[in-house]
């Protein structure tokens, strides 16, 4: 059961509605001001409340009953929708079950709730009523990270017993609030327990999440609230397919390539890991020489292989993923000379980092066994200096000046493409070339300070700093934490700053969603904006990752 398939079930609140008020009042000034919720009655935290009450609404003035059903959240969901009753700035709502002795009920009303004249309140409210003794105080807080309409957001709690547990998404999640205007959430209210959180954007209003049209953010873990009383949880959403990322169609192009389409981007190293497929026949087993991504079009996994029995039947096959594949044996032979697909810095990019480490990739696995080297050129006179490349993966190079290379000035990389030889021998026949910018330093800041994190793991701590310019202008500047926890984010422009850092947990140096069997990397922002100014570095910075 997916996650999309399992919220498409959620009926939080679709209610039945009965209406006093049908209309807006007419004549007098615009109205500008938004209701504001005054209170309810019972009022909330009430104990020992009559199982049977009807809980009233007030508010200051009018509203619109309508924007009130799609915003009510009831926790835990009850067997079937409760009643609701508008008159002007009052509502009654009646309950479908009974306010149970043994745990609390709680009403959120989310901040979409407006006026007649869609004026909206702004802030959801919650309500926690109980006939027993007790409510629970226990709370989870959060904030959701790169999105927009940010008070559409509903964020979900399942109690989890065991993580690696799915069933949970068949039914509605026990506990539900809205984000605020800037993210930011609180789950009140809760008893002891191992809690499953999700956020998803409801574009619709309709309290179920709609597959590939609304974005939704996975957690990092399940946050315990059994020795803790408070939790803290952030997500960063994402539009996404919620079918399996699956192979979909398999071709050779000659007798040591074999190249897979997948339904969509793949993204992860372990995606496309040798040790995770066999290529055999009934006879036979075929060699498997390298993986990689095509860096051209990345929903293709591409496998150089030994060399193929021409018409021999074989079999893809993954270990413990997905049905094998089956193909034919080629005989062509593999003629084309490596290329270069990407690079960084590209040609043409200005501002880039004195101390670079740049990358190039090319469409083939090249031979291991050779030294490659390059030649770097600084300003229009110098003599070039020998660059080494470093091959990291079968079909990526590396390459980093020995010094730093002057501010400001123009570079010059070029490569010999004649000393490139891939696996069959195929050699280029041409010289590349590269030219970029380097920064100006003294037109620049940078932000720097210690970073740590509660997890006793060894994987990689990014920070990133990002300026937000406009609308549709987001840039982050992402460098690695050191492994006592300093670090540095240079070549800054001057202006204001967002800190934020993850931990790199698949070390691709890219934040990770996660899916409905994954959980995503853990990230958290730093509270304060930073300012940068040029030639200065804003340094003292504590980064803690929650």
């Amino acid at each position: 059961m997916t996650l999309g398939c399992a919220l498409a079930a959620l009926t939080l609140a679709v209610l039945t509605l009965s209406c006093a008020a049908v209309g807006p009042p007419g004549g007098g000034p615009l109205d500008e001001t938004p209701p504001a919720f005054l209170g309810s009655d019972p009022a909330s935290g009430s104990i020992g409340v009559d199982p049977a009450t009807r809980v009233m609404l007030y508010f200051s003035e009018p509203i619109n009953a309508a924007t009130l059903s799609e915003a009510l959240i009831v926790s835990p969901p009850q067997s079937q929708a409760p009643r609701i009753s508008v008159s002007g700035s009052r509502a009654s709502i009646t309950l479908a079950d009974s306010i149970p002795t043994y745990r609390t009920v709680i009403l959120t009303i989310g901040g979409s709730v407006s006026d007649w004249h869609g004026i909206r309140i702004g802030e959801s409210k919650s309500i926690a009523l109980t006939a027993g003794t007790d409510i629970p105080s226990r709370y989870i807080e959060g904030q959701i990270f790169n999105a927009t309409a940010l008070m559409e957001f509903i964020i979900g709690a399942w109690d989890v017993t065991d993580p690696n547990d799915t069933s949970r998404f068949h039914h509605p999640p026990s506990y539900a609030t809205y984000a605020g205007s800037d993210g930011r959430f609180r789950l009140d209210y809760l008893p002891p327990g191992g809690y499953y959180l999700c956020a998803w954007h409801d574009r619709d209003r309709n309290h179920r999440y709609d597959t590939g049209v609304e974005a939704y953010g996975i957690p990092w873990m399940v946050v315990d609230l059994m020795q803790d009383s408070t939790g803290w949880m952030g997500f960063i959403p994402q539009v996404r397919d919620s079918l399996p990322n699956e192979p979909l169609s398999i071709r050779v192009s000659d007798a040591h390539h074999v190249v897979v389409r997948f339904r969509r981007t793949l993204t992860r190293p372990s995606d496309v890991a040798p040790n995770r497929i066999v290529i055999d026949s009934d006879t036979s087993q075929l060699s498997i020489d390298a993986t990689w991504i095509d860096p051209i079009d990345s929903s293709r996994f591409m496998i150089r292989t030994g060399e193929q029995t021409s018409g021999a039947p074989y079999r893809l096959r993954w270990i413990d993923r997905f049905e094998p594949l089956t193909f034919e044996g080629s005989n062509q032979p593999d003629t084309l000379a490596p290329m270069i697909a990407r690079s960084w810095p590209q040609s043409g990019s200005r501002d880039v980092p004195t101390d670079l480490t740049g990358w190039i990739v090319f469409d083939d696995a090249l031979d291991l066994t050779s030294t490659y080297d390059a030649l770097l050129f600084v300003g229009e006179d110098t003599i070039g200096s020998r660059v080494g490349l470093h091959l990291v993966q079968s079909n990526r190079f590396e390459w980093k000046p020995d010094t730093l290379l002057p501010a400001g000035a123009r570079c010059e990389l070029r490569i010999d493409l004649t000393r490139i030889i891939d696996q069959s021998g195929n050699r280029g026949d041409s010289l590349w070339s590269l030219v970029f910018v380097t920064a100006d330093q003294a037109e620049h800041g940078s932000i720097s300070g210690l970073a740590s994190h509660p997890y006793d793991e060894g994987s990689p701590l990014r920070i990133a700093a990002r300026r937000i310019e406009g609308v549709g202008r987001i840039t982050d500047l992402i460098e690695p934490a050191q492994s006592d926890g300093s670090f540095r984010v240079g070549m800054l422009a001057a202006g204001s700053y967002l800190l934020w850092g993850w931990l790199d947990r698949d070390e691709d140096g890219r934040y990770s969603y996660g899916s409905d069997s994954t959980f995503a990397e853990p990230f958290s922002i730093h509270p304060d904006t930073i300012q940068v100014r040029s030639r200065w570095e804003t340094g003292g910075i504590q980064f803690r990752l929650r």
